[in-house]
């Protein structure tokens, strides 16, 4: 046995002190003569060596309390695991058979019914208590406990991401992940601290207490957008760390997928925390899923169909046979969703389109499925296999498309053969996954300008102009200013006039045409980023744009609000310039745009090259898309990606959020965009507000629910060798492996002793010095 607190066993001298008022409070009886009072002093006699004997037990009582307490002071303690309990168990039945004891012995000398009673009755309820308690010990002990009173430091780590609801016959592995915290938990009290961390971005701290632990593991659901699990370890291991309890352990609790670990990562945990990994996973898995959803462009055209296309995976042992996977369609209703009686009301989902395809471990099929022509609107849609498996997270995936109405363009060309192919880069829909926007464009001649109504148009397109005369830069000035989107393509017919000294209010200075020999420049868009070219984002790889020199340019003197979009090689030359005028904007080509006619053609090969245009194509539609501001914002996102809409107006506007079963919430727009900020659940989203109905989709990557393991090598490259044990059985838990002792502090059972030893001095000094 050893004691925390050795100099307070000092205090045991305070035992004295009971002996010493008694020795010091004897007085000798006087020695009185009556003769005729026989009887009386044959009572004195009898009266003293009774108080003779209640005198010793109670000075004995008070020597046991004062002891006690300075005994429980000291915290003695001894390498038990139940003995706490049992202890505790012992000396309630001490007290109840001392009760009892002192009962009987009140009965015997014949003592008051109101004093024998009472006694009885705390001796026997404190017999029957033992003995309740002791019988439930024995029945709920299992094997080995841990130091239940030593304070511990513990930290509990629960990966739940989302692969963690994979079914099994006995839950899910979370569910499972949850019963082993609890158990564990169980094996500690109050005296010990315990942090129970999930992959969330939640505080990181130690638990009050146990009943704050087991809330916090009740508490724990699976996360879409999980922390990496190398850095809760950390965390926990920093908390355990810094404990002044001697026993630190760290419980990871995982199905060890490879998805759930960074195999580049390595951990370097402090000394003396012990690292347990259990692992509730399994080497055998099934899960069907699909994967993204692929569309030629969120913005579609009205009136057109919209393919849809997906694939369909399957892992494990599953039976080979058809696979049904369902297109469903939202209506589009005004006034849905809307909350009612505290619950949310969807539109109806209808099944639009149905395909079935074949698949076996470990093949994958492609599916396309197929949207009907739409109105005008914003769409929701989702894409679910018919028959559910043990990872139903996956089998659902979403989509949003925004039908709009084709804008209209007018192109300014006096070559009606180079206004033709425009027209066809904007008509064409689906070029090279630049989407289905088409447009209803109008194609006039120089002449025509004046007499044309600018404001029936979203967007005029100059094609190699002539310099401007007077009035039409101020017709063209004024329309961009009050919000028009202008687009030039400077080339040849530009130096066609005569030399003016004053620079154009749109184009700006032109400072010098410039020749480049062969082999000619080309197309630098690298690091650009600007949505004039998003077109090509779904483009693999980078564009071959040597494959199309540029021979001759034009230098533009650049403007203060001028933004370069591209470049030339080899050179600072602007070759796309993004220019704000006043509330509108100019995009202008510093080389012409087609290209094929006259004195054009021998200034670049964009159009001419070959029969593949596509990059000219791209680069004119994208240009188009961006001033017509076609891009409805971003609708189909990742898990944990930011998300901004545009509005239609551009006013500020209230929205309500809804999305499955969460409360609405309100997201209010800033100008033309509205941010609801990153979604952190998969599924369909609606914005409502007065007269307008925002939305967009949020999917899983494909990557989150793969149920791949990761191998002990690559654990234990991440973890250390000998840094930590895998189990995957309760046997295996190593509960002495921790630093410190198991020692079994016995300070609360030595309390309960000193109370129980001060009734019973109450209740015997009361009756000893009770008067007669």
């Amino acid at each position: 046995m050893g004691f925390l607190n050795v100099t307070l066993l000092f205090g045991l001298a305070a035992a004295a002190i009971p002996i010493a008022l008694h020795l010091l409070g004897r007085r000798e009886p006087q020695r009185l003569e009556f003769p005729a009072l026989r009887f009386l002093t044959q009572r004195i006699e009898t009266n003293r060596r009774r108080m003779r004997v209640r005198h010793w037990s109670l000075l004995l009582l008070r020597v046991l309390a004062l002891a006690g307490l300075a005994l429980a002071l000291a915290q003695p303690h001894v390498p038990s695991a139940r003995g706490g309990t049992w202890l505790s168990v012992g000396i309630i039945a001490v007290l109840g058979m001392a009760t009892a004891a002192m009962a009987a012995w009140a009965f015997a000398q014949q003592k008051s019914l109101r004093f024998v009673l009472p006694m009885a009755i705390a001796g026997g309820l404190l017999l029957l208590g033992a003995t309740i308690w002791g019988a439930a010990v024995a029945a709920t002990e299992k094997g080995p406990v841990v130091n239940t009173q030593r304070p511990s430091a513990v930290a509990i780590v629960v990966d739940n991401s989302v692969r963690m609801t994979y079914q099994t016959d006995d839950g899910s592995r979370l569910e499972i992940a949850r019963q082993w915290a609890g158990w564990i938990v169980d094996h500690y009290t109050d005296t010990s601290t315990l942090a129970i961390l999930d992959r969330s971005v939640k505080p990181r701290v130690a638990a009050i207490d146990l009943a704050a632990a087991r809330r916090a593991i009740r508490r724990l659901e699976p996360l879409q957008v999980p922390q990496p699990l190398e850095q809760q370890i950390e965390a926990a291991a920093a908390i355990v760390a810094n404990s002044p309890f001697e026993q630190r352990v760290v419980y990871v609790i995982t199905d060890r997928t490879a998805a759930s670990w960074n195999r580049s990562a390595t951990l370097s945990l402090p000394e003396g925390v012990d690292l347990q990994v259990i692992d509730v996973g399994s080497d055998v898995a099934q899960n069907r899923t699909l994967g993204d959803v692929q569309v030629a462009s969120e913005s579609v055209a009205r009136g057109i169909p919209v393919p849809v296309q997906t694939q369909v995976a399957s892992v494990g042992d599953f039976p080979s046979g058809q696979v049904s996977v369902e297109l469903r369609l939202y209506d589009r209703d005004p006034t849905l969703p809307v909350l009612r009686d505290g619950k949310t009301v969807f539109p109806e989902a209808r099944v639009i389109d149905r395909q079935r395809a074949t698949i076996a471990d470990p093949a994958r099929s492609d599916i396309t499925l197929s949207l009907p022509p739409l109105e005008p609107g914003v769409h929701h849609a989702e894409i679910a296999l018919s028959e559910t498996d043990a990872l139903p997270i996956d089998n659902t995936r979403y989509l949003t498309i925004a039908v709009n109405q084709p804008p209209r363009a007018l192109l300014v060309s006096n070559n009606a053969n180079e206004r033709r192919v425009i027209e066809q880069a904007l008509a064409l829909p689906g070029v090279s996954g630049s989407g289905s926007v088409d447009y209803d464009v109008d194609g006039i001649a120089m002449s025509d300008l004046l007499q044309t109504t600018l404001s029936d148009y979203r967007v005029i397109g100059l094609l190699d102009p002539p310099r401007l005369s007077t009035a039409q830069q101020d017709l063209l000035t004024a329309w961009t200013q009050q919000g028009g989107k202008l687009w030039v393509s400077l080339g040849p017919a530009w130096e066609e006039q005569e030399e003016q000294t004053d620079d154009d209010p749109l184009i700006g200075r032109v400072v010098r045409q410039w020749r480049v020999p062969e082999p000619g420049h080309w197309i630098d868009t690298q690091g650009s980023g600007h949505p004039a070219l998003r077109p090509f984002a779904a483009v693999a790889g980078n564009v071959p744009w040597q494959l199309y020199p540029i021979y001759r340019y034009w230098q533009i003197d650049r403007q203060e609000s001028d933004v370069v979009i591209a470049r030339y090689t080899d050179t600072q030359h602007p070759a796309m310039i993004d220019r704000a005028i006043g509330a509108g904007r100019l995009l202008m080509f510093t080389t012409p745009l087609p290209g094929i006619d006259g004195p054009g053609r021998r200034w670049n090969e964009l159009f001419s090259t070959s029969e593949e245009y596509w990059p000219a194509f791209l680069l004119v539609r994208g240009a188009f898309d961006y001033l017509a501001d076609r891009d409805p914002g971003t609708l189909n996102v990742r898990v944990g990606q930011p998300v901004g809409l545009k509005t239609a107006d551009g006013a500020p506007h209230r929205y309500q959020l809804f999305a499955g079963s969460a409360a609405p919430v309100v997201v209010e727009s800033s100008g033309s965009q509205v941010a609801p900020g990153p979604a952190a659940v998969a599924g369909n989203y609606w914005l409502r507000s007065s007269g307008e109905t925002l939305g967009y989709s949020v999917n899983l990557a494909p990557a989150e629910t793969d149920l791949q393991r990761i191998s002990t090598d690559d654990l234990t490259a991440i973890l250390g060798a000998d840094r930590y044990k895998l189990v995957t059985e309760r046997e295996q838990i190593d509960w002495s492996a921790t630093t410190g002792s198991n020692a079994q502090p016995f300070y609360a059972q030595m309390m309960l002793l000193v109370c129980g030893v001060f009734v019973l001095e109450q209740i015997l000094a009361n009756r000893f010095y009770a008067a007669k």
